[in-house]
């Protein structure tokens, strides 16, 4: 990693007063990957009741 790039970096955090709202970004999925999705959502939404929440 660059050593300005990292500076940049901290500085940021250091003058930061906190965190920003989330905001959902769009998806790019190409449609060759849609079924493989829709496959795995089960098991993802069975997964989503252990997330860290603090």
């Amino acid at each position: 990693m660059k050593n300005n790039s990292r500076n940049s970096r901290n500085s940021l955090v250091m003058n930061s007063s906190g965190f920003i709202s989330y905001q959902e970004k769009p998806t790019n999925l190409p449609d060759e990957f849609k079924p493989l999705v829709e496959e795995c959502r089960p098991f993802y939404e069975d997964m989503y009741q252990y997330r860290y929440n603090s």
